[in-house]
């Protein structure tokens, strides 16, 4: 099997020849130091069995502190996305003035372009957006947000049409263009448990969620994965129910144990991820990384619908040599 063909096999809940290979984000100071003459797609298309981009311009990335094309202030903090600081929306009167950005704005999805050009039915191509959540926070601020979702529950949902038309209509184009995988991010828990209740999301977030879902589910050949850091027990059931193909990253630190993870949802979503990036990954050792692999492995891929990922990204804190022996481990382990 090719890395396509292995991940297909894998997101159809079936058994591929071996355990597939990925990561929906790679820091380049970490990759350049395992292979310095890589980028970081580049390094993705000769390690890993998914091959990812996202749509945010990399301009705005270079400088410590900017403000972004949603109006949105931001800081770096070490890793390769800003953390929204100061918010546009202040009253309701801002909404209605608002103006969003132009999601098929030029050279947006250059990069899924060039990438569906190159490894299109060889590597699996993943593209990357937030789709509801995080930028309809990012608009007000996430503490604003849960306030608006008691006091003004109707500028919430306004707040929310705003983000969700952008990503539906980036989605779109990214499926057009030869996406393979919708990579869904928002997070939307903390380690012990979700950031609003069940049945806050199941008003205000998962009517959205699902046309994203069915947008993909009506094209063959594309499938959608929802990633959301932290706790997320409460939610693995809905988005199953909603139609989702996979689940990510299965934090461990944040209980989510893969043994009982496989025993309970194994046979009806793909289980994406496990390997520990905030301490195993980071201040471990690749004896212990090889060990966990092996050990996830034995739990997570008995008859397929599992890929192997760290429980977040590879940050800059991972190191080379701990991220490396979980990509040979995966390849040694994960034979079937």
């Amino acid at each position: 099997m090719n890395s396509y063909e292995r991940v297909i096999k894998a997101l159809e809940l079936e058994q591929p020849d071996r355990v597939p290979l990925l990561e929906w984000s790679l820091n380049p100071e970490v990759t350049s130091q395992i292979e310095k003459k890589l980028t970081v797609q580049e390094f993705m298309a000769k390690h890993l069995d998914v091959v990812s981009t996202y749509w945010v311009d990399e301009e705005q990335r270079s400088s410590d502190s900017f403000t972004d094309e949603w109006g949105i202030k931001r800081k770096f903090l070490g890793q390769d996305y800003g953390i929204p600081y100061e918010h546009p929306i202040k009253s309701e009167q801002d909404l209605e003035n608002y103006s969003p950005p132009d999601p098929l704005e030029d050279e947006r999805l250059t990069n899924l372009e060039e990438l569906v050009d190159r490894y299109k039915g060889e590597k699996a191509i993943a593209f990357l957006l937030e789709t509801v959540f995080t930028y309809a926070w990012g608009l007000v601020g996430m503490e604003e947000f849960f306030k608006l979702i008691i006091k003004k529950p109707t500028f919430v949902k306004k707040l929310l049409e705003v983000s969700f038309k952008y990503f539906y209509k980036l989605a779109q184009e990214a499926i057009d263009i030869g996406a393979d995988i919708i990579f869904c991010g928002d997070d939307l828990a903390y380690k012990k448990g979700l950031m609003l209740s069940l049945d806050d999301f199941n008003e205000f977030l998962a009517p959205y969620y699902r046309q994203i879902i069915d947008l993909t589910n009506d094209r063959d050949g594309v499938y959608f994965v929802k990633h959301s850091d932290g706790n997320i027990w409460n939610l693995i059931r809905p988005f199953i129910d909603m139609g989702a193909d996979g689940i990510n990253p299965l934090e461990p630190t944040a209980n989510m144990d893969i043994e009982r993870v496989k025993h309970e949802f194994g046979d009806e979503v793909c289980l994406i991820g496990n390997i520990d990036c905030s301490d195993l990954l980071s201040r471990g050792t690749p004896k212990e990384v090889r060990k966990v692999v092996q050990e996830t492995i034995e739990k997570a891929s008995p008859g397929g619908g599992y890929i192997l990922a760290s429980s977040n990204e590879i940050h800059s804190a991972v190191k080379p040599e701990n991220f490396t022996a979980m990509i040979e481990a995966t390849k040694e382990f994960g034979q079937y």
